[in-house]
């Protein structure tokens, strides 16, 4: 099954180590997000590696998307 996933719900799932990063990570589908979505992302790294207490590595590995950041 293919999804598309919504800004809201990555942002979640980046930001706080739960059961919605679980999913984003080892999900049974196909997730796919709008170039706008990747550059939102880009946009908030500082505010989300603040508020995750991730470090920059971290955040780089879970924010890989078919092999592109």
């Amino acid at each position: 099954m293919r999804l598309v996933v919504d800004s809201n719900i990555l942002l979640s799932g980046l930001i706080r180590d739960g059961k919605t990063r679980e999913l984003l990570i080892d999900s049974p589908f196909d997730l796919y997000a709008p170039d706008s979505l990747v550059r939102e992302v880009k946009k908030y790294k500082d505010y989300i590696l603040k508020k995750s207490g991730l470090v920059d590595g971290e955040f780089e590995i879970l924010f890989i998307i078919d092999g592109k950041y």
